[in-house]
């Protein structure tokens, strides 16, 4: 993808799912503490902000356009490289694997992250690592249901 790449600032988000790729792995939706929380030190933090917004965008919209120049602007970043900026964010995101572009005006936003791989965690820091350790413990247990006894009739 070039920085001319959607240079109109319209995109089209359009909501794709991978958690289904593996039953057994354990996801987290784009609006999840998990994501600003540990992603933001690899993705950065415009990029967790544009993710988080997406998230927000698709409960009232399966298709929203966005005017990319507007949500840079709505996220802090001003000046006339601001359209730039976010191009760049784009292409991070793009190269991480939490979105694809299919088309210089489409963006597909999956709406669920993975845990951070082992290389990104043995580059942070330990209170991260232990974020991550406690958020992903948090997700299993919450994936995994409560457990009822049926010992007791």
């Amino acid at each position: 993808m070039t920085a001319a790449k959607g240079s109109s600032g319209l995109l089209t988000l359009r909501p794709i799912s991978r958690s289904s790729v593996a039953a057994d792995a354990l996801w987290f939706p784009l609006d999840h503490p998990y994501v600003e929380r540990c992603w933001t030190s690899v993705v950065g933090p415009t990029g967790v902000a544009l993710l988080r917004r997406a998230a927000v965008l698709f409960s009232a919209s399966s298709h929203p356009t966005i005017d990319l120049v507007d949500v840079a602007r709505d996220l802090g970043i001003t000046g006339s490289d601001a359209g730039r900026r976010m191009q760049r964010t784009l292409v991070r995101l793009e190269r991480l694997g939490f979105i694809r572009r299919p088309a210089a005006d489409e963006v597909d936003v999956y709406v669920d992250v993975p845990p951070m791989p082992a290389c990104n965690l043995r580059r942070s820091t330990a209170a991260l690592r232990a974020t991550h350790s406690s958020l992903l413990r948090a997700r299993r247990a919450e994936a995994e249901g409560p457990v009822i006894d049926r010992s007791i009739r």
